[in-house]
């Protein structure tokens, strides 16, 4: 084999991997995408069972710089049984996206009541809540209803 040959061989394996690379990160973005979709909207399903369940209110704060969400609580205590009057934080904050390239389009946190209803903390008069996660091309918005039924769509 001549050093010419090992040249051309090498060169064509560039173009291959310099016209594959965009193709293997867009797909790479939308699994991303599709990943935390079921996430988001999993913890926000199960943050209102909770509630529910326990009979004091839960909330979820999504947070738009780290990519985080905090559950959190109010303790059932005493006697009679009350609901203490601040919120405690259900272990700690956890990453709602494997990576980087998905963001959500504000930080928002809802507040379930134990009768199902649900409350957008960070924007009080508006219900139903809605928040978007993007990959940078595909945009999928939630719609948290006030009594906490979550619709996804594109």
């Amino acid at each position: 084999m001549t050093l010419l040959e090992v040249v051309v061989g090498v060169a064509v394996a560039a173009v291959i991997v310099g016209v594959s690379m965009p193709l293997v990160k867009g797909t790479t973005r939308f699994l991303h995408l599709r990943a935390a979709v079921p996430a988001v909207s999993g913890v926000i399903v199960s943050t209102k069972y909770q509630a529910v369940m326990y009979g004091c209110p839960y909330q979820v704060a999504f947070t738009q710089t780290t990519t985080n969400y905090q559950v959190s609580q109010q303790v059932l205590s005493g006697s009679p049984p009350t609901c203490a009057s601040s919120f405690t934080n259900v272990g700690s904050a956890i990453p709602w996206s494997s990576s980087r390239d998905v963001s959500i389009s504000a930080s928002i946190t809802l507040q379930f009541n134990p009768n199902g209803t649900m409350s957008n903390i960070t924007s009080p008069s508006t219900v139903p809540a809605t928040f978007s996660l993007t990959n940078g091309t595909q945009t999928e918005t939630f719609t948290i209803s006030g009594v906490g039924n979550v619709s996804v769509s594109p």
